[in-house]
């Protein structure tokens, strides 16, 4: 159901109102603040998980040549593709 005129004229009476009254909630509170927070980690969470990627196929291809030196690149990358999804839920939850 919209808004009335009266209720809508109401509502941007209170906006300009917090908007005067404390700018710096108003600035933090923001959608667009929160949408930007929310691709921002998105973005680290998928670059953490394609470069462990990465790492862990290189490490697995490497090991056919040295397979300490190949175990250990495969591990971190092992380790940056979980770190990625842990990364992404503890964030996810503030």
């Amino acid at each position: 159901m919209p808004l009335s005129d009266e209720e809508l004229h109401t509502l941007e009476q209170i906006e300009s109102a917090l908007l005067q009254d404390d700018p710096e909630f108003t600035a933090e509170a923001s959608l667009d603040r929160y949408q930007r927070r929310q691709r921002r980690i998105l973005a680290v969470t998928a670059l953490l998980f394609l470069a462990g990627a990465v790492l862990l196929i290189t490490g697995l291809v490497t090991t056919h040549e040295q397979l300490w030196f190949g175990a250990l690149v495969a591990l971190g990358g092992l380790s940056a593709m979980a770190a990625g999804p842990i990364y992404f839920l503890r964030q996810w939850q503030d």
